[in-house]
């Protein structure tokens, strides 16, 4: 690993916590080099087969040549990496069903926990905005720092912030990881998921004992 001053996570996810689809996703990036990032991101916007540059990359959107194209270039290097949890919904507690940023934060808090611990560098996590709605503004942010201060060793400064994502080739990238993920999970689609794969810090399946049972 690559060792930062500083280091940023940055989060998304893919799939939902209500009732479409069985897997939900939390994808986090991890970069080493964030201008050969943002480089990558702004070339995929414009480089898209058609006459207007896209807003911004959204996996879901992405056809397949834009996708391996983007993932081709971006693990080009080895300057970045990801980590992510799968979450298997059929087999998650009602508790954590019914609440559904107290499931969010568990989720991340998992993801994030061996990351955290890792580290003696000060952290600045930075998520989309559209997950307020689901991690209940500040909540996550005193949930992680909790954890971070009390179980886990982690005695450097820790902060999240929310940022609209069109604005955040990083947090883009992340989206893009993240739906990469679900659709390995999800729609046994692999191709993109083996060209990331070599840049994984981790992947957790939740809960292990039951998942895709």
């Amino acid at each position: 690993m690559i060792e930062n001053a500083h280091m940023n996570i940055y989060i998304d996810e893919s799939g939902n916590l209500g009732s479409q689809g069985r897997f939900f996703v939390i994808a986090c990036l991890i970069p080493h080099n964030h201008k050969r990032i943002t480089n990558i991101v702004r070339r995929a916007r414009k480089k898209n087969g058609s006459i207007k540059p896209l807003e911004e990359l959204k996996g879901r959107e992405m056809t397949f040549p834009q996708r391996q194209d983007f993932l081709n270039r971006l693990t080009a290097k080895k300057d970045f990496e990801f980590a992510y949890i799968v979450a298997d919904k059929n087999h998650l507690k009602p508790e954590l069903v019914a609440n559904k940023h107290i499931c969010f934060n568990y989720l991340t808090a998992h993801l994030l926990k061996s990351i955290i611990k890792s580290t003696n560098e000060d952290i600045t996590i930075a998520c989309d905005t559209r997950n307020i709605k689901v991690t209940s503004g500040k909540a996550l942010q005193e949930y992680l720092q909790l954890k971070a201060w009390t179980e886990w060793g982690f005695g450097h400064d820790l902060s999240l912030s929310y940022h609209d994502s069109f604005s955040s080739p990083h947090i883009q990238t992340a989206d893009v990881i993240s739906n990469t993920v679900l659709g390995r999970y999800g729609y046994l689609k692999g191709h993109f998921y083996r060209i990331l794969n070599p840049h994984r810090r981790h992947g957790i399946k939740f809960p292990y004992d039951s998942f895709g049972a």
